[in-house]
């Protein structure tokens, strides 16, 4: 996650302001999309075609950085009108991991 993805949308606030529906992919852009959404509405969808924790979980990555990543995700999942995921395995993972129905 950098900087940017957190005042992105306070920068471009004239662009994003009149957005029906905002559209996140995983990663650092899912704090961007929920700042969005939260700031000017719309739909959010959260689009899962690779889903990042799972990918850092399976490394070996652990401690601030993969709870930064899991927030991330929770954050949008509970934000999102809609959730899209590639494969049955990644939507039992969501389930399992966020709670998503």
């Amino acid at each position: 996650m950098t900087l940017y993805s957190l005042i992105g949308p306070l920068i471009h606030w004239k662009s994003l302001r009149g957005a029906d529906e905002v559209r996140m992919h995983n990663g650092p852009a899912a704090f961007t999309a929920v700042i969005t959404h939260l700031l000017f509405g719309g739909r959010l969808v959260a689009r899962f075609g690779f889903i990042w924790s799972l990918d850092m979980v399976c490394r070996g990555v652990s401690g601030w950085r993969l709870w930064t990543v899991l927030a991330s995700e929770w954050l949008a999942c509970r934000c999102a009108t809609r959730i899209e995921v590639s494969t049955v395995k990644q939507k039992l993972y969501l389930r399992q991991i966020h709670g998503i129905d």
